[in-house]
């Protein structure tokens, strides 16, 4: 889902004097439904974002690099993940892109947001995750 925070990035990088940043994948473990109102402010919280080196990822959040296209659906290069957990599993419900590389972090933009089927990880695992961002006339 579109954020209306990305969907006004996108209008003002575009079409507008916005410069272009790079753009970042979140992984998260919450519950909550996305919602086009969430913005980058509040996304961590909401979200429950996963922000542990112990159960989750080493690093900060992996850059998302999309490929050009000539349709209405941009790509970006698979991301693949090397989990951690201290406790056994970790079970992560969604994924987001922002523009900024800070777990927990408030800054930038909240481009997307998607929730999924839950998926749990052992110790070593490693996420393989594809995105992609399409956009159709209303």
């Amino acid at each position: 889902m579109l954020t209306n925070e990305g969907l006004a990035y996108m209008l003002n990088t575009a079409f507008g004097s916005n410069t272009k940043e790079p753009l970042y994948v979140a992984l998260f473990k919450g519950n909550a439904e996305p919602d086009a109102t969430w913005t980058a402010a509040t996304f961590a919280q909401v979200a429950d974002e996963i922000v542990s080196e112990v159960e989750g990822f080493v690093g900060n959040r992996p850059q998302w690099i999309p490929q050009n296209t000539n349709g209405k659906e941009i790509t970006g290069e698979r991301l693949e993940i090397e989990m951690k957990t201290a406790s056994g599993n970790i079970t992560i419900t969604g994924c987001a892109i922002l523009t900024s590389p800070t777990r927990g972090g408030t800054q930038g933009k909240l481009i997307a947001v998607e929730k999924f089927a839950p998926r749990t990880f052992q110790d070593g695992d490693t996420y393989l995750l594809g995105q992609a961002i399409a956009i159709t006339q209303g």
